[in-house]
Parts: C-alpha cells; sequence; structure tokens
C-alpha cells in the first residue's frame, strides 16, 4: 500500500517529469493513501498553473473534475489530533514545511493505525529522507526504478 504525497500523486493529473512513472505505479496498485488536506492542495497546484497558462481553461476545468472524481475513491487520512501532535513531534527533529509535515505525519498514523506496510510516494527528496528515517518504505517517481 502507498501513501501519496501530492507532489507525486498530481503528476497523474498534469503531464510533467515522473507522469509516466507515476502512472505506471498507480496502475498497479490503485489504492491511494493521502492526508485529507492533500484535496485542498491539488487544488492549489491546478489553479496555478491555470493561473501561470501551463493548463488551458478547459483542461484545467477537465482536470478538477477528473481529480474530484478519483479523490472518492482515496483512503483519506482525517487531520486528527493524533496526526497534529505528530507533526509536533517531526518538526522538533527535522526541518519540515507544515504542509510535508502534515503529510508525513497522516502516513506515520495511517501505518501505525492499520498494521500495513506503507510506502511513501513523492517527489521531494528531503521529504522522502525523513520518511525513511521514520521507518517508511519510499519511492521517488523520478529517481528510483518502478
Amino acid at each position: 500500500m502507498m501513501y501519496w504525497d501530492t507532489s507525486a500523486l498530481i503528476k497523474l493529473f498534469v503531464e510533467e517529469p515522473g507522469t509516466a512513472q507515476v502512472t505506471a505505479l498507480f496502475d498497479r496498485d490503485p489504492d491511494v493513501v493521502i492526508s485529507k488536506m492533500g484535496f485542498a492542495e491539488a487544488h492549489c497546484a491546478l489553479a496555478r498553473r491555470w493561473r501561470e497558462k501551463s493548463l488551458r481553461k478547459r483542461d484545467y476545468q477537465l482536470t478538477v473534475k477528473r481529480w474530484n472524481l478519483l479523490w472518492k475513491n482515496y483512503l483519506v487520512v482525517e487531520l486528527s489530533d493524533e496526526v497534529v501532535y505528530e507533526c509536533e513531534r517531526l518538526v522538533k527533529e527535522y526541518p519540515l514545511r507544515a504542509l510535508d509535515a502534515i503529510h508525513l505525519s497522516s502516513a506515520i498514523f495511517f501505518k501505525k493505525n492499520t498494521g500495513l506496510n506503507l510506502s511513501f510516494v513523492c517527489a521531494d527528496l528531503k521529504l522522502l529522507d525523513v520518511a525513511e528515517a521514520e521507518g517508511l518504505g519510499i519511492i521517488h517517481p523520478l529517481e528510483k526504478p518502478l
């Protein structure tokens, strides 16, 4: 099972380096675990691409529609007190940005509460290093062969 950071999952929706690798990974295991705040984070990323003209309006609208449709199938980790308190622990130990801490603490929470073997899929090498230090399997769609 895989926890998807938005930096990797967005590659399913917008053509960019790593899209082919992410698509292959998703095709092998379409079960997506993600933080609830990933919904807003993805919408921000897609809207930014539209404002910057890297997505035409119609493509933006279709991509948002597809994102919203697929979101309903994802295993969403709520932003609970336990997840937030895990963020506190993580930021004391590692130099993490807020959203990165939320993603990582959500993955740790999910693994702890399900007992499932979980890999962290992310396009940020620094965040992957922290995920690995925290005992998660890691997958970088640009660096590691799938």
